[in-house]
Protein backbone atom coordinates (compact mmCIF):
# COMPACT_ATOMS: atom_id res chain seq x y z
CA UNK A 1 0.00 0.00 0.00
CA UNK A 2 1.17 3.39 -0.62
CA UNK A 3 0.10 6.51 1.18
CA UNK A 4 -0.46 9.11 -1.34
CA UNK A 5 -1.25 11.63 1.51
CA UNK A 6 -1.96 11.93 5.16
CA UNK A 7 -4.86 14.86 5.58
CA UNK A 8 -6.63 16.60 8.10
CA UNK A 9 -10.11 17.47 7.56
CA UNK A 10 -13.03 18.20 10.05
CA UNK A 11 -15.27 16.63 7.11
CA UNK A 12 -13.35 13.56 6.56
CA UNK A 13 -15.10 12.00 3.32
CA UNK A 14 -16.61 15.31 1.35
CA UNK A 15 -16.52 16.95 -2.42
CA UNK A 16 -13.63 18.50 -1.95
CA UNK A 17 -11.66 14.92 -0.80
CA UNK A 18 -13.44 12.96 -3.85
CA UNK A 19 -13.61 15.67 -6.54
CA UNK A 20 -10.16 17.68 -5.94
CA UNK A 21 -8.01 14.72 -4.10
CA UNK A 22 -8.57 12.04 -5.39
CA UNK A 23 -8.02 12.59 -9.10
CA UNK A 24 -5.02 14.93 -8.40
CA UNK A 25 -3.07 12.32 -6.01
CA UNK A 26 -4.52 9.27 -8.53
CA UNK A 27 -6.06 7.80 -4.91
CA UNK A 28 -7.77 4.29 -4.80
CA UNK A 29 -8.89 4.49 -1.27
CA UNK A 30 -9.78 6.66 2.02
CA UNK A 31 -8.78 5.74 4.70
CA UNK A 32 -10.91 7.49 7.81
CA UNK A 33 -9.07 7.23 11.00
CA UNK A 34 -11.42 8.20 13.51
CA UNK A 35 -12.66 7.09 16.40
CA UNK A 36 -15.82 7.99 16.41
CA UNK A 37 -16.90 7.07 13.24
CA UNK A 38 -15.41 3.50 13.86
CA UNK A 39 -17.62 3.19 16.98
CA UNK A 40 -20.97 4.18 14.41
CA UNK A 41 -21.67 2.24 11.84
CA UNK A 42 -24.21 4.03 10.07
CA UNK A 43 -21.98 7.06 9.66
CA UNK A 44 -19.09 4.62 8.14
CA UNK A 45 -21.55 3.08 5.94
CA UNK A 46 -22.67 6.19 4.61
CA UNK A 47 -19.00 7.52 3.98
CA UNK A 48 -18.72 3.92 1.84
CA UNK A 49 -21.71 4.30 0.27
CA UNK A 50 -21.15 8.11 -1.20
CA UNK A 51 -17.81 7.16 -2.90
CA UNK A 52 -17.44 6.56 -6.84
CA UNK A 53 -17.24 2.90 -7.91
CA UNK A 54 -13.84 1.92 -7.75
CA UNK A 55 -12.75 3.97 -4.37
CA UNK A 56 -12.60 2.13 -1.47
CA UNK A 57 -13.67 3.53 1.75
CA UNK A 58 -12.21 1.84 4.94
CA UNK A 59 -13.08 2.91 8.38
CA UNK A 60 -10.07 3.10 11.44
CA UNK A 61 -9.31 3.59 15.02
CA UNK A 62 -6.53 5.61 15.42
CA UNK A 63 -4.77 2.98 17.42
CA UNK A 64 -5.63 0.17 14.63
CA UNK A 65 -4.33 2.47 11.82
CA UNK A 66 -1.30 0.97 11.56
CA UNK A 67 -2.25 -2.59 11.90
CA UNK A 68 -4.63 -1.96 8.90
CA UNK A 69 -2.09 -0.22 6.71
CA UNK A 70 0.61 -3.20 7.39
CA UNK A 71 -2.24 -5.93 6.70
CA UNK A 72 -2.36 -4.41 2.93
CA UNK A 73 1.53 -3.56 2.81
CA UNK A 74 1.40 -5.92 -0.28
CA UNK A 75 -2.02 -4.32 -1.90
CA UNK A 76 -1.41 -2.17 -4.75
CA UNK A 77 -3.24 0.22 -3.13
CA UNK A 78 -3.04 4.13 -3.34
CA UNK A 79 -4.67 5.58 -0.28
CA UNK A 80 -5.30 8.79 1.55
CA UNK A 81 -5.54 9.13 4.95
CA UNK A 82 -8.45 11.09 6.56
CA UNK A 83 -8.13 12.62 9.99
CA UNK A 84 -11.01 14.80 11.37
CA UNK A 85 -8.81 16.75 13.81
CA UNK A 86 -4.77 17.68 14.24
CA UNK A 87 -4.67 15.78 17.80
CA UNK A 88 -5.60 12.85 16.12
CA UNK A 89 -2.88 12.54 13.36
CA UNK A 90 -0.53 13.45 16.44
CA UNK A 91 -2.11 10.61 17.66
CA UNK A 92 -1.07 8.27 15.11
CA UNK A 93 1.69 9.78 14.66
CA UNK A 94 2.72 9.31 18.17
CA UNK A 95 1.86 5.31 17.87
CA UNK A 96 4.30 4.91 14.24
CA UNK A 97 1.92 6.01 11.70
CA UNK A 98 4.75 8.17 10.49
CA UNK A 99 4.47 10.25 7.35
CA UNK A 100 6.63 12.82 5.52
CA UNK A 101 4.07 15.34 4.90
CA UNK A 102 0.24 16.55 6.87
CA UNK A 103 -2.22 18.45 4.83
CA UNK A 104 -4.28 20.67 6.75
CA UNK A 105 -7.98 21.06 4.77
CA UNK A 106 -10.48 21.83 7.54
CA UNK A 107 -10.40 22.42 10.81
CA UNK A 108 -13.02 23.95 11.86
CA UNK A 109 -13.08 26.11 14.70
CA UNK A 110 -13.31 24.32 18.06
CA UNK A 111 -12.48 25.32 21.91
CA UNK A 112 -9.69 27.52 22.16
CA UNK A 113 -8.60 27.90 18.39
CA UNK A 114 -7.97 30.61 16.12
CA UNK A 115 -7.95 31.65 12.82
CA UNK A 116 -5.19 30.55 10.75
CA UNK A 117 -6.31 30.63 7.12
CA UNK A 118 -10.49 31.10 5.56
CA UNK A 119 -10.26 26.75 6.39
CA UNK A 120 -7.87 25.93 9.64
CA UNK A 121 -8.35 27.34 12.68
CA UNK A 122 -6.38 25.61 15.39
CA UNK A 123 -5.64 25.41 19.54
CA UNK A 124 -2.89 26.40 21.29
CA UNK A 125 -2.63 22.48 21.65
CA UNK A 126 -2.30 21.64 17.72
CA UNK A 127 -0.30 24.22 16.98
CA UNK A 128 2.14 22.67 19.47
CA UNK A 129 1.72 18.99 18.13
CA UNK A 130 2.46 20.75 14.34
CA UNK A 131 5.41 22.79 15.94
CA UNK A 132 6.68 19.41 17.31
CA UNK A 133 5.71 17.53 13.70
CA UNK A 134 7.68 20.47 11.97
CA UNK A 135 10.57 20.04 14.08
CA UNK A 136 10.57 16.13 13.31
CA UNK A 137 11.29 16.67 9.55
CA UNK A 138 7.10 16.85 8.66
CA UNK A 139 6.17 19.14 6.06
CA UNK A 140 3.05 20.47 6.87
CA UNK A 141 1.35 22.43 4.99
CA UNK A 142 -2.47 24.72 4.52
CA UNK A 143 -4.44 23.79 1.07
CA UNK A 144 -8.07 23.05 0.92
CA UNK A 145 -7.72 21.81 -2.77
CA UNK A 146 -5.19 20.34 -4.53
CA UNK A 147 -5.10 23.15 -7.37
CA UNK A 148 -4.39 25.49 -4.10
CA UNK A 149 -1.08 27.42 -3.54
CA UNK A 150 0.04 26.00 0.10
CA UNK A 151 0.86 27.72 3.00
CA UNK A 152 3.84 25.74 4.61
CA UNK A 153 4.50 25.10 8.06
CA UNK A 154 7.45 27.43 8.10
CA UNK A 155 4.81 30.11 7.26
CA UNK A 156 2.12 30.30 9.19
CA UNK A 157 4.09 28.67 12.31
CA UNK A 158 6.82 31.73 12.38
CA UNK A 159 3.34 34.34 11.94
CA UNK A 160 1.85 32.81 14.77
CA UNK A 161 5.10 33.01 16.82
CA UNK A 162 5.78 36.43 15.87
CA UNK A 163 2.37 37.09 17.24
CA UNK A 164 0.46 37.54 13.65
Amino acid sequence: MDIALTRVDSRLVHGQVIESWVPALKATMLLVADDLVARDTWRASIMKACVPDGLRVEVTRVEELNALIERGASSCERALVLFSCVSDAIRAYDLGFFFEQLNLGNVHEHKNSRRISSTVYLSPDDLNGLRRLHEKGVLIEIRALSRDKPLRSADFLDRIEAGD
